[in-house]
């Protein structure tokens, strides 16, 4: 039976979602809401689900059949049914760095971007979700650079001025706004925002926080330095931009390295549920931030495939969408980055 004449009924959709990794989580009736979002797509021998250097368009999730995925000239690895494609790729809205083809026909449950964000958007408790996975992702794969290999995640652009004092409304929507995190979101969902955060300004030395430590705010870093050492090994060096302590907060995990400051501090903090009380009434701004993340999860992603030096074994389930995250746009240079 050729993929195109198999027909994909709704509890056979829900058991190819319960099996992805980021989507396979959810609560039951929101999992059946992005099941009825979802359509089968045939791709036939040689065809190409998603192309190196183009947006991901859609999440794929494959059913029947097998995928090979190329960067450049180099395999990473290969699909088979099971696999999940593209799940973070369509929140970052980046550009795909490898190429899945089809080794046979294939069929594959779809969602594009465009039904996954609006989703999204309309259900809070998919974005809570997308927001506590990916980055539960970013926590784990850091955790698996080797010890004793610093990894450091540092905006590309000078630090601000540490003196900054007693920000007022719309001074503290300006910095908000200057962040790559919140490049995109509206003035008023900012302004719920800056109504929602503490100033706090920070000596070097000062002490953050403990590894273990409960993780229940975040700290938006305006200017000056923090450095973070876990036990593992493992260092990050957080400078202006830099949303100290977000992803444990938004993960639920606790703190995952003891953080001080290097340099005088400048930061805007937040309780973790208070960002998510503004978060749900300002989609827009949940989802500014989410395609952020996103792409950090990408960026740790291609770092870790290409330090292997060599494809994942043979079948392995690989998401393409976490393969390398390539800039979203021209001022991607900006987001938060981590040299090669």
């Amino acid at each position: 039976m050729l993929a195109e004449d198999r027909q994909v009924g709704s509890v056979e959709r829900l058991i190819h979602l319960r099996r992805a990794p980021v989507v396979g989580s959810l609560r039951p009736e929101l999992l059946s809401t992005l099941a009825e979002a979802l359509r089968p797509r045939t791709l036939r021998h040689g065809e190409s689900s998603c192309v190196e250097g183009e947006p991901v368009g859609a999440a794929q999730f494959l059913v029947e059949g097998r995928l090979h995925l190329g960067r450049g000239a180099r395999t990473v690895g290969h699909a088979e049914a099971g696999t999940a494609l593209g799940e973070i790729g369509v929140v970052a809205r980046a550009p795909a760095l490898v190429t899945a083809t089809a080794e046979t026909d294939a069929l594959t449950l779809e969602l594009v971007a465009d039904a996954c964000l609006d989703l999204i958007e309309d259900h809070f408790g998919i974005l809570r979700h997308y927001l506590r996975e990916v980055c539960g992702r970013i926590i784990d794969d850091w955790q698996r650079f080797p010890r004793g290999a610093p990894h450091v995640f540092k905006e590309a652009r000078q630090p601000g001025e540490a003196d900054l004092r007693d920000l007022d409304l719309v001074e503290r929507i300006f910095q908000i706004r200057r962040q790559p995190l919140f490049r995109r979101a509206s003035i008023n969902a900012l302004a719920d925002l800056s109504r929602t955060v503490s100033e706090v300004h920070l000596d070097e030395g000062d002490h953050l926080w403990a590894e273990d430590e409960p993780a229940r705010y975040v700290m938006l870093v305006l200017a000056g330095e923090a450095r973070g050492r876990s036990r593992a090994g493992l260092e990050l060096l957080a400078g202006p931009g830099w949303p100290l302590g977000a992803v444990e907060s938004i993960a639920g995990r606790p703190r995952w390295y003891e953080a001080q400051v290097t340099r005088p501090l400048v930061a805007l903090t937040a309780e973790i549920e208070v960002l998510f009380d503004v978060f749900e009434d300002n989609p827009d701004l949940a989802l500014s931030f989410l395609s952020a993340i996103g792409r950090m999860s990408l960026q740790l992603s291609a770092e870790l495939v290409d330090a292997a030096g060599a494809p994942p074994p043979e079948g392995a389930a690989l998401d393409v969408s976490r393969i390398a995250p390539g800039p979203e746009e021209p001022e991607a240079h900006d987001q938060p980055r981590a040299p090669a």
